[in-house]
């Protein structure tokens, strides 16, 4: 009987626990791999965002990034119907993000849409 239940238990740790402690420790790495390179998670971007839409102020994590509607040649009615030209002080793709809880497909391929990184420096790359 305690045979059996010891059988059990490490079958039911190897199906369920194993998998579980490999995927946290896993995860810890590249955590601790990609902090160690500077790159800020998505989390403090959008952190950085909203306090950028909040304030309206620019932050200093997006007033390096390049307006879109200039590089797309935007006309003014569509200009005043984007998100992106409401925030001008967060990259376009991020915005749209925010106020329309979605990425447009097309930001996929366009060269303005990269995530915000940092070098130890402080200072920002693509």
């Amino acid at each position: 009987m305690f045979e059996d239940t010891l059988v059990l238990a490490t079958m039911l740790f190897a199906r369920i626990g194993l998998p579980l402690v490999l995927a946290l420790a896993a995860g810890a790495l590249l955590r601790r791999w990609y902090l160690a390179r500077g790159v800020q998670p998505l989390a403090y971007s959008i952190r950085s965002a909203k306090q950028a839409v909040g304030g309206g102020r620019a932050t200093p994590a997006f007033s390096h990034v390049p307006r879109c509607w200039d590089a797309k040649n935007c006309p003014p009615q569509v200009r005043e119907k984007c998100p992106a030209y409401s925030h001008p002080k967060m990259p376009c793709w991020l915005a749209i993000q925010l106020v329309e809880g979605r990425t447009p497909t097309d930001c996929a391929t366009c060269v303005l849409h990269s995530p915000v990184t940092t070098n130890n420096s402080g200072r920002h790359r693509a």
